[in-house]
């Protein structure tokens, strides 16, 4: 689609559409993580009922965290901290091709002209991101925000997947009951026995024998 497509039906929009101002921060103070996936664009937002203003979106190839590429744990770092952001919801959805074979990505590299050697030493996959699983990505996911030292504690993380053809969302974890169990104080670590001082005596040839404590005093 040529650019001129999109500013005509940028004009169209404008004579039609007053979008109005939008607060800057999200109203819901969420921030929803998921797949660049186009079949989300619409459909996402409609299941969940939030509207313009309501949430961040934060979108990736994968909605995956990489040891190269956290770029997930950064603007949700961003969000929190600068736009008050309070919940996540972490959602991957049914049919992800990022958790299929790489091959046609790499077809699509020779195709345009790519040649792997761009990639250097890195494996395909890792670079890439695929996934083993869109439903253990997502565990994946939310244990990464959960115990990244960036994020507050009090952060609530759900983790869910949604069906790209009927719209309707599986939880797969959810943030509230390991916000509970957060709250709750770390056990104490068992404390060892004490042990019982050994009463010195500069005595040559005398071996030193245990105190006894009776009473206020020690008695040997």
């Amino acid at each position: 689609m040529p650019l001129d497509d999109f500013l005509s039906a940028n004009r169209e929009f404008l004579a039609s559409v007053k979008p109005g101002i939008a607060p800057r921060d999200p109203q819901r103070a969420l921030a929803v993580v998921t797949c660049m996936d186009g079949r989300l664009t619409k459909l996402l937002p409609a299941a969940l009922g939030i509207q313009r203003g309501d949430a961040v979106m934060i979108r990736t190839a994968g909605n995956t965290i990489l040891p190269h590429d956290l770029a997930i744990v950064r603007s949700v770092g961003a969000a929190v901290h600068m736009l008050g952001v309070k919940e996540v919801l972490v959602v991957g959805h049914t049919d992800c091709r990022m958790a299929g074979d790489i091959l046609p990505l790499l077809d699509g590299m020779a195709r345009n002209g790519v040649d792997r050697a761009a990639l250097g030493t890195n494996d395909p996959r890792e670079f890439f991101g695929f996934i083993p699983g869109p439903e253990q990505n997502v565990r994946e996911v939310v244990r990464i925000l959960r115990e990244s030292p960036i994020l507050p504690r009090s952060l609530l993380v759900h983790g869910v997947m949604i069906d790209t053809v009927s719209g309707a969302l599986r939880v797969i974890v959810r943030g509230d009951t390991q916000a509970e169990s957060a709250g709750s104080p770390p056990p104490r670590p068992e404390q060892p026995a004490e042990e019982i001082p050994m009463a010195v005596e500069v005595v040559e040839g005398v071996k030193p024998r245990p105190v006894v404590k009776k009473g206020p005093k020690f008695h040997r």
